[in-house]
């Protein structure tokens, strides 16, 4: 399982990379206070989608371990299984990821806080 940590990183990383690379690819650095809100706001937005994602598979993972009796009785505990390492794999990636876009987030607040308002 270990093994897999740096993979499960990567993968939320270049998820990230990917996600951001359309609304920031041609875009120049920030420079005013506006443009420092905006970005804010848009990672601020990619956290509650983020959010979203973790809950959805809360959710598939309580509803699949409730239901897990309809399923043949030699693969179900194979299945819960399953379901548990694929559910939680996305958990704590999208958990993560949230928690990065905050931090940006929070970033780009700071940062138009420390510009002058004419900017």
């Amino acid at each position: 399982m270990t093994a897999r940590r740096p993979l499960i990183q990567a993968l939320g990383f270049l998820i990230a990379t990917c996600v951001l690379i359309p609304t920031f690819a041609n875009a120049a650095a920030p420079t005013t206070k506006a443009e420092h809100i905006a970005i804010a706001e848009q990672y601020e937005q990619k956290a509650v989608e983020q959010d979203a994602i973790t809950q959805e598979h809360m959710q598939m993972l309580k509803d699949y371990r409730a239901n897990a009796h309809r399923y043949p009785k030699q693969t179900r505990q194979k299945q819960i299984a399953e379901m548990k390492k694929h559910c939680n794999s996305i958990i704590r990636a999208s958990k993560q990821l949230a928690n990065d876009y905050r931090d940006m987030a929070k970033w780009h607040r700071t940062a138009a806080e420390h510009l002058e308002d004419s900017e």
